[in-house]
């Protein structure tokens, strides 16, 4: 995602995974949705189904600069090594209501920097931590 993004109702899924008529070509790296910067970006009512361990279903990272103004919303996150990956540079960072699955790798999220974090469930209603 670039600078001033909305990715609104969408459903990401059925990611390439690596192969070709059978044959592994390549190692998939996927995101759902992702940004090595940008700023003043929604992300809100998508479902994301990412079964691929070595990425996340949103990854907000600060490669180019620092990510500022995001809202992530009301998604359902499923899978990704951490279904939601963010770095630590950046200024109000809202991740709030999502709903997320256990069928990720390593964990829900790897969360650094300021953000504010709230609402946020499994899909059977207990909370998940940050």
């Amino acid at each position: 995602m670039d600078a001033d993004s909305t990715l609104q109702d969408s459903w990401i899924h059925n990611f390439w995974d690596g192969t070709q008529n059978g044959q592994r070509i390549d190692e998939p790296n996927h995101d759902g949705a992702a940004t090595t910067g940008g700023s003043n970006l929604t992300i809100r009512h998508n479902r994301i189904d990412n079964p691929h361990s070595n990425n996340s279903c949103i990854a907000i990272g600060g490669v180019y600069a620092e990510p500022s103004n995001v809202l992530i919303e009301d998604n359902y996150l499923d899978g990704g090594n951490y279904s939601v990956l963010l770095a630590p540079s950046g200024q109000n960072r809202v991740i709030k209501d999502n709903t997320f699955t256990r069928n990720f790798l390593t964990g829900p999220a790897n969360l650094a920097g300021s953000y504010a974090w709230s609402g946020n469930v499994y899909t059977d209603g207990s909370p998940v931590p940050n």
